[in-house]
Parts: C-alpha cells; sequence; structure tokens
C-alpha cells in the first residue's frame, strides 16, 4: 500500500483495525448522521467488530476498504485523534470504478477536513489502484456533502428519483462522479 497518498501535514489515513469498531459504531448510528446515511436499519456493534476486522476490509477480495481519518498530533500532544471513517466500495476491477464515502465525527465536520480526507482517498483510488471512475451516492439534502466532493472535482450526473424510503416518504438520491483525467486537471 503506497502510504503517501494517505498522508497530509495533519491529516493521515490508516486502515481500519478491530478497535476502531466504537468509532464505526457511533458513527453509522449517530442521529444526526443519520439523515445522510443509506444504512437501512442501525448497526451493531458485533457488526461493527466484524466489519472491522482485517480479514473484511479488502478491496479485491471483499470490493471494500475502510480506512480511518486521524488529525496528526503534535509529539507533545500525544496520540493522533481519530476523526472519521473512509472507505472505497462497490469495487469493479473490471469497469476500473468505486464508490466513495466518508463521515467525520459532528465536531470535525465544516472544518475542510472532508475534503482533504476525501483528496486523499481519491489520489489513493487513481494513482494506486489505477481507477478510471469514482463515484459517491449523496441525498440532494446533504448540502455540505455536495459542496465537499464538488470542491475536489465531483459533477452530479443523475438523480434516481424516490430512491431511499423514509419516515417521511422517498428520499431521491444523486450520483456525483469524478474521473482520474478530471481530477488531476483540477489539482
Amino acid at each position: 500500500m503506497n502510504l503517501h497518498h494517505f498522508s497530509s501535514q495533519r491529516i493521515f489515513l490508516r486502515r481500519c483495525e478491530e478497535m476502531d469498531a466504537d468509532l464505526l459504531y457511533a458513527l453509522e448510528n449517530d442521529p444526526q448522521i443519520d439523515r445522510t446515511n443509506t444504512l437501512v436499519e442501525p448497526l451493531a456493534l458485533f457488526e461493527a467488530r466484524q466489519i472491522t476486522s482485517a480479514r473484511e476490509s479488502e478491496l479485491l477480495s471483499n470490493g471494500f476498504l475502510l480506512l480511518v481519518a486521524c488529525l496528526r498530533q503534535s509529539e507533545m500532544q500525544g496520540e493522533n485523534i481519530p476523526i472519521g471513517i473512509a472507505q472505497l466500495y462497490d469495487f469493479n476491477f473490471f469497469h476500473r470504478r468505486s464508490a466513495v464515502g466518508i463521515v467525520l465525527k459532528g465536531e470535525y465536520q465544516h472544518r475542510g477536513y472532508g475534503e482533504k480526507v476525501l483528496h486523499m482517498l481519491i489520489n489513493y483510488a487513481f494513482k494506486a489502484l489505477s481507477l478510471h471512475q469514482v463515484y459517491a451516492e449523496i441525498y440532494p439534502t446533504n448540502i455540505a456533502a455536495k459542496a465537499c466532493f464538488s470542491k475536489v472535482g465531483f459533477q452530479k450526473v443523475a438523480t434516481l428519483p424516490q430512491w431511499y424510503k423514509m419516515d417521511d416518504g422517498y428520499q431521491d438520491l444523486e450520483i456525483h462522479t469524478i474521473t482520474k483525467k478530471v481530477f488531476y486537471n483540477e489539482h
């Protein structure tokens, strides 16, 4: 794994480990995030432990790669702080594409970290994995996610009407994509 794709001066991505099960569980079940999450049912802690085990997060064999976004601390401040989850999923080797998703803890949202995490993950997808295209599934009401993905160069290409059933009716789903050529022309 080319680790230089996963690091900036302030943030780095690392492989998800079993110790991250609580983080995944908390983020996937956070009521503030729930309206932007495409999960149909709550994630059980047992499931989070299975997902974070090393044998589950394998891009080539299982179709997804789960990473933890961490805020780098100075040596004097101690340990690095996990601030969220980043993932590549629905990986298709033949078509050279994957879906991408990120979720950050509430206190780290709207501070530019999402854009940095997304940029590192997309750079890895295009350079190390030689993908042609990456896409994201975003609810139209998730303005912050649409802005974050747009800043990295994603463009909305489709709307799937009434795609997800919600408590108050049905929710559309937008598909946003970026190709390798567009990403490197804009960055």
